[in-house]
Formats: structure tokens, C-alpha cells, sequence
């Protein structure tokens, strides 16, 4: 991948989260809006974690030796 292709990529990836987002942008508000993406992303992933249903667990049969 070249270097011209990776920023490219990224500017793509901005524009779906920020449509404002254009060739002007500087690289210091990509690389902020990609911190904020992060940032966001984790934090939705901790919410999802917490509502999260456990796994059902089969009951434990416990034999008695008679």
C-alpha cells in the first residue's frame, strides 16, 4: 500500500463518520477524529458488554453414591 493510498483510505473512512469532512481537513482534525471514533467505539463496546445476557448454563446433577 503506498502512501498516497493510505491516506486516501483514511479520508474515506473520515467522511463516512463526518460528512464535512473533505480535501481541506487538516491531517490534525483526521487523526482527532479518528481518536473520537476510538473513543466512541470503546465505549459502546463497554455499554454492549454490560447488557449483554449470559450464557445459559446447564444445571450441575450431582450423584449420590447410595
Amino acid at each position: 500500500m503506498t502512501e498516497t493510498t493510505l491516506i486516501n483510505k483514511v479520508y474515506d473512512i473520515a467522511k463516512c463518520y463526518d460528512p464535512d469532512v473533505d480535501d481541506s481537513t487538516s491531517f490534525q482534525d483526521i487523526v482527532q477524529l479518528l481518536e473520537l471514533m476510538k473513543t466512541k467505539a470503546l465505549k459502546y463496546e463497554i455499554l454492549e458488554s454490560a447488557f449483554k445476557k449470559p450464557e445459559p448454563q446447564l444445571p450441575r446433577i450431582h450423584q449420590c453414591d447410595i
